[in-house]
């Protein structure tokens, strides 16, 4: 009979254990298509499929290295973004103590949905006139360039009477919205940010027959009403047009609040 001392037996348990803590795997991952190592991949070491013992990354040649493992019949799972996962099932660790293990792993194709991306080139100096904003953020029908192409009309007078509730009163040579022409209120238009009055040039309608209308035709030596200075725009120098049918909708620094026949602000740029 063979007997051992309690320091001999400590000593033989404890080279026992440390050669089941010695049981090492030692692996590295390539790409299937072209070969080359593939780093941050997750390398995980399940003793089931809803378990997990051990987690690495590669390193930047692709190596990972799981030391002291103590499982049998164990998985080996991989996952990398732009990769299929790899599960590697059944794994023991041989009598060598040390599992060397290449894993391949396929490209995965990333489909992306279709993206449509919608631009506006602005100009500049609409863009200082806080034309862009007001379009974004107030009530009211905005006109660029673009758009007034598709306007009726080669002169202000046809071009703004073909935009929805604007009214040519000839009698008045004043421009209105329909809902304001039974109470006299015109439309109060703005040129690059200066009012323009119309009134000042109305026709004989003006004030139905008062003082201030007699003067103006007196100090007009022909005796006619000149046209509405509004007309003497050219459509084709517009690049924008803003239209508040209601003052209460205009900014205040044009006009808003101030007049009860609404608010137009063209824009030329000149």
């Amino acid at each position: 009979m063979i007997r051992l001392s309690l320091r001999s037996l400590a000593l033989l348990l404890l080279l026992l254990d440390s050669s089941v803590y010695a049981q090492v795997i030692i692996g590295k991952v390539f790409d299937v298509t072209t070969n080359k190592s593939i780093e941050d991949v997750i390398v995980l070491v399940k003793p089931s499929q809803d378990k997990i013992s051990a987690i690495q990354a590669t390193d930047p040649e692709g190596n990972f290295f799981f030391n002291n493992v103590r499982i049998k019949d164990f998985i080996i799972q991989t996952q990398h973004v732009g990769y299929h996962d790899k599960i590697i099932e059944h794994l023991n660790i041989p009598e060598s103590d040390t599992l060397r293990i290449s894993i391949k792993l396929t490209p995965s194709s990333v489909v992306l949905e279709e993206i449509t991306v919608k631009g506006e080139k602005k100009d500049m100096e609409l863009d200082a006139a806080g034309f862009y904003t007001r379009r974004m953020t107030r009530d009211g029908r905005f006109y660029t360039n673009e758009d007034l192409k598709n306007v009726a009309g080669n002169n202000m007078k046809g071009l703004l009477t073909s935009l929805l509730g604007i009214k040519f009163q000839g009698d008045d040579n004043l421009f209105y919205f329909n809902r304001y022409l039974n109470i006299g209120a015109p439309i109060r238009f703005y040129v690059d940010g200066v009012l323009l009055d119309q009134e000042k040039f109305g026709g004989p309608g003006i004030g139905k027959g008062s003082t201030l209308s007699a003067v103006r035709r007196s100090t007009n030596p022909l005796g006619a009403t000149p046209p509405n200075p509004i007309e003497y725009i050219n459509p084709n120098d517009i690049k924008a047009i803003e239209i508040y049918p209601s003052s209460l909708l205009a900014p205040f620094e044009y006009g808003g609040g101030q007049s009860p026949g609404g608010v137009i602000i063209i824009w030329t740029g000149r």
